[in-house]
């Protein structure tokens, strides 16, 4: 099981260590806590005490690709809707691909072969990502079942 080091997170968050909960984070459990608060974004609560999900993602995003990756495709296993997948797609998925496209696309590409990826990457934007390395995008997403389209969301594996 990948574990996000305790140190890690507190870098993340801005605070000690010591002011954390023991031990190392699962990534499961930032999966589990990050889809949560998904809903509480889908729905525009001002309540959203898990917040910080967000806040350890979007770092991890920028300072661990490969993990912030790992952390993208565990809560992309746990999302039960569209309006979900639509926040992780226009929010860490498309950092990923925006910021480290070119160190991170093989993986893409490899994940785009399950159709959930292929709808996550449908609800990515081009911006100013380079010709060549959104070409290999488009290509692992342009068969799938997209949101543009209105396609139903893929179920889980194992669902």
């Amino acid at each position: 099981m990948i574990m996000i080091p305790r140190a890690t997170v507190a870098k993340a968050l801005g605070t000690s260590a010591d002011t954390l909960p023991p031990g190392d984070l699962p990534l499961p459990r930032l999966a589990e806590l990050y889809t949560s608060w998904l809903v509480e974004a889908a729905q525009e609560r001002e309540d959203q005490h898990l917040i910080w999900t967000f806040t350890l993602v979007d770092w991890l995003v920028a300072h661990d690709p490969g993990l912030a990756f790992d952390a993208v495709l565990t809560t992309l296993d746990l999302c039960t809707e569209p309006e979900q997948v639509a926040v992780l797609a226009a929010g860490p998925m498309e950092d990923l691909i925006h910021n480290h496209g070119a160190t991170m696309i093989d993986r893409i590409v490899v994940a785009a072969e399950a159709p959930r990826v292929q709808y996550m990457l449908s609800g990515v934007w081009e911006g100013d990502t380079p010709a060549l390395l959104w070409a290999r995008i488009d290509a692992a997403r342009r068969n799938g079942p997209s949101m543009d389209k209105g396609d139903p969301f893929p179920t889980a594996v194992g669902s």
